[in-house]
């Protein structure tokens, strides 16, 4: 359709582009999922420590209500 070839004139150069353009689209759809991965980890990881600080924040309170205020 668009007469595009790579490196070689007529039906050589087709396939090699052929091959060009899906092995570059995978590299980027790779990368891109990659980074999807990346990002949710890290957003995991900050939500495990927000519960993690919310249960340690949670005990001191529940400790100083049962021991009443520090005399």
């Amino acid at each position: 359709m668009t007469r595009y070839y790579l490196l070689l004139e007529g039906w050589r150069g087709y396939v090699i582009a052929f091959f060009a353009l899906t092995a570059v689209s995978n590299i980027y759809l790779s990368l891109y999922s990659r980074l999807r991965v990346d990002i949710k980890v890290d957003r995991l990881d900050a939500a495990v420590k927000e519960h993690q600080v919310a249960a340690v924040t949670g005990a001191a309170d529940t400790a100083d209500r049962v021991q009443g205020p520090p005399a």
